[in-house]
């Protein structure tokens, strides 16, 4: 990323962070970590970045976890961080260690009102963070984990200002809450003469932050060009949707869910399943944070609840038009004489629930099952199988992978891992599988090479 023009924080929002009492000190490996940020990968150390991990037992504790974690999948418990930092590689090894301080500050700022409106803050910025990191995926030039630590960082200074305002602030937020505004920056000003990116930016620059960042918070809300051409444009492009998404999540009225539209800009015309698949990924990715860092997570059945929202309004179009559907690659009742049906071999319950959202969207059903004794009875009755590489409870995807194909099972075979090591890949090809995605995965890169294998072992063209 280039660096961004010079940025001057609001002295009167540097004023207000020196009023915080016990606010919390940034540690020295989230101002190192925070400085690699916007780097291409090439352009980071990773070995550095292990060593400075190492030193950091906080730090190491959550990279550990988050290897050896069920999402993640490993055959074996991961105790070294240099071999934990080559796994995630060093863009999610940075995201891990700022999100992990973002939810030790976010505990440690609590406000002294009471913890509801806490707990509403940090549901909104794991929700701001989810969907940034998501719609950053179907970006070009944009890193989601980069996406991801600004969507956590953006709205920090909403639990500064419930620290040092208390119930005058309580007070503003129900307002906002309750009233038609999608601006909650335009009543802080209005009440203190500052807003949340005034005071998130000021408590970035207190900790040492890097100037980036600083001024990606303090500009969240600033108006876009029609086009956003630079990186950084495109950052703060993201940081927008999230925010307008949060606060249509918050209170479903028209003017909100308008605000949320023209903030997708040219991708206010995607079809409705993609707008879908977008929330069912932003509640995956909700929950895996809610999972390694304790942050609270906003309800599943509201974004359930919110998606289905979003598509009837998508449908019914801005103007009252029905919206243009475009075809995914599927299969029908016509193609085959019976529905599609996929083995899927996992135990983590959210990466089944996201697998089995993107192959029913395919017009494929998902065969769950977390044992080879379960795989080698189901799979005469599924057309491909997709295997975790590495199960939570040291099963090796690779051994049943090998169990199948000696068990007759000629059908198409792909592994998933968060195990991007060429030695696991190879072992897995002479296992017999016939391709490979990596985690975390989403519709584009995952039901694409189902549809085409599946498609070519029964004898028909893959739609496209």
């Amino acid at each position: 990323m280039p660096t961004a023009h010079p940025n001057t924080v609001d002295p009167a929002a540097l004023e207000m962070v020196e009023r915080i009492d016990q606010i919390p000190p940034s540690s020295q490996l989230l101002v190192k970590c925070s400085s690699y940020f916007g780097e291409g990968d090439h352009g980071i150390p990773m070995q550095q970045l292990a060593a400075d991990v190492a030193l950091d037992p906080r730090a190491t504790a959550d990279v550990l976890r988050l290897v050896n974690s069920a999402a993640f999948g490993m055959s074996r418990e991961i105790l070294n961080v240099a071999e934990g930092v080559k796994l995630l590689g060093t863009k999610r090894t940075i995201c891990t260690v700022i999100s992990a301080c973002m939810a030790q500050f976010q505990q440690m700022l609590k406000s002294r009102t009471g913890g509801k409106e806490v707990n509403w803050s940090n549901r909104r910025g794991v929700l701001i963070a989810s969907a940034t990191a998501t719609f950053a995926d179907r970006m070009s030039d944009v890193c989601p984990d980069a996406a991801y630590a600004l969507g956590l960082l953006q709205d920090f200074g909403i639990l500064a200002l419930m620290r040092v305002e208390g119930s005058r602030y309580i007070r503003l937020l129900n307002r906002f809450r309750a009233s038609k505004t999608s601006r909650l920056e335009v009543l802080e000003k209005e009440e203190f003469d500052l807003n949340h990116a005034d005071i998130g930016a000021a408590l970035l620059q207190h900790w040492g932050l890097p100037e980036t960042m600083v001024g990606l918070v303090m500009r969240h809300h600033d108006p876009l060009p029609e086009e956003t051409i630079t990186v950084e444009q495109k950052f703060l492009h993201l940081m927008n949707i999230g925010e307008a998404l949060a606060n249509w999540r918050d209170h479903s009225v028209p003017e909100r869910y308008e605000r949320f539209r023209q903030s997708l800009g040219s991708a206010a015309a995607v079809p409705v399943e993609d707008i879908k698949d977008c929330i069912a990924e932003i509640a995956h990715r909700a929950e895996e944070a809610n999972r390694l860092f304790r942050i609270p997570q906003p309800d599943p059945q509201e974004l359930s609840e919110l998606a289905h929202g979003l598509a009837t309004k998508i449908t019914e179009g801005a103007e009252g038009r029905p919206a243009v559907e475009t075809e995914t690659p599927s299969f029908s009742l016509n193609d085959v004489r019976q529905r599609v049906q996929i083995l899927v071999v996992d135990d983590d319950s959210s990466t089944i629930a996201l697998t089995k959202h993107f192959l029913g969207k395919a017009g494929m059903e998902a065969r769950p099952c977390s044992t080879a004794r379960e795989a080698l009875q189901l799979a005469p009755e599924c057309h491909a199988a997709l295997v975790d590489v590495h199960l939570s409870d040291g099963a090796s995807g690779v051994d049943i992978a090998k169990e199948l194909r000696q068990g007759g099972f000629t059908r198409p075979l792909i592994m998933i891992s968060a195990d991007r090591r060429r030695s696991t890949v190879v072992a897995c090809a002479v296992a017999g599988a016939n391709d490979y995605v990596t985690k975390p995965f989403t519709f584009d890169t995952l039901v694409p090479k189902v549809s085409s294998l599946v498609s070519a072992h029964l004898g028909h063209p893959a739609r496209s």
